[in-house]
């Protein structure tokens, strides 16, 4: 988890495109709310193999938002039972579950309906808020604390130096 967090600062740092950084953040959020036993999260893990996202802040926005849906596991579920009880949508879903794609993707569970109804309303503001962050982050919070004196101290300290020593290890893996 600490190798994952140097890798997303270095990311945070490096010239990797703000929109990589935050759709692997995305990415990890929605597969995070998800039960990892399900096919739709298998897939969502499989999408962000193949985009070219920044993998460590999806690996370690999937570390925290699994903690959340943890905590959140009541309420995710009670959600996704009001969803699929809603007597408005009941012959919406017996269209869609005439579909194998709707059955293997196992949308007729309450638990997956919940975090999918969850991450939907969550991604219109995350989406624009991580790249926002981003960017704010790298125009006037890195400039200063590249010029500040607190960094110049650490960058001669042994810890900074040892810490750098980690993460070119982690790079040449």
């Amino acid at each position: 988890m600490l190798a994952q967090c140097i890798k997303f600062l270095k990311a945070l740092n490096s010239d990797a495109k703000p929109w990589q950084i935050s759709l692997g953040l995305n990415l990890g959020l929605v597969a995070g709310l998800l039960p990892l036993y399900t096919p739709s999260a298998v897939v969502l893990i499989f999408i962000a193999c193949i985009l070219r996202i920044n993998m460590a802040s999806c690996l370690l926005a999937f570390a925290v938002f699994s903690g959340f849906a943890w905590m959140l596991d009541q309420p995710i579920l009670q959600l996704g039972q009001a969803v699929l009880y809603a007597s408005s949508l009941q012959s919406l879903f017996a269209y869609l579950y005439q579909s194998d794609f709707f059955l293997f993707m196992q949308f007729n569970h309450t638990q997956v309906m919940g975090a999918w109804v969850l991450a939907i309303l969550l991604l219109p503001v995350s989406i624009g808020l991580c790249q926002c962050l981003i960017v704010t982050y790298r125009k006037q919070l890195f400039a200063w604390l590249k010029s500040s004196k607190i960094m110049k101290w650490l960058e001669m300290n042994q810890w900074y130096q040892r810490v750098s020593y980690i993460v070119a290890e982690l790079n040449d893996e």
